[in-house]
């Protein structure tokens, strides 16, 4: 999400700065990412978070990657929302659960939650 904010952000500004000195056509470089953002709002898809996910520094080069960590009282799972390009976390211990930087459908985290028999917190 950073990066969409930074690339975004740079449009905009770059967009301005543009039809401020060379003339006011570059003004629909600015107007093309507010109406994306505005529709990744509207819609919960983001094209621009898309695209920045296939490039290669956003690549999970590690073959050992795991999805959910345990220990003797902590289970950590993540979540991933493919249409957001974003990461959440569940984290269990001591029989509560918590979450770390929720999607906006949480039904996933009670199923999770449920199937240890914890309480969120």
């Amino acid at each position: 999400m950073r990066q969409v904010q930074i690339a975004a952000g740079s449009l905009v500004l770059l967009g301005v700065i543009l039809s401020l000195v060379l003339g006011q056509w570059w003004i629909a470089m600015s107007a093309f990412v507010g109406a994306g953002l505005t529709f990744a709002g509207i819609s919960g898809r983001c094209g621009m978070a898309k695209l920045l996910g296939m490039m290669p520094w956003n690549q999970d080069r590690s073959s050992s990657y795991q999805h959910t960590v345990s220990g003797k009282d902590l289970i950590i799972k993540q979540f991933e929302d493919k249409k957001l390009a974003h990461y959440s976390y569940v984290a269990i211990s001591n029989g509560d659960a918590i979450v770390v930087d929720p999607m906006r459908d949480p039904q996933s985290y009670y199923d999770f939650i449920a199937s240890h028999n914890t309480k969120l917190v």
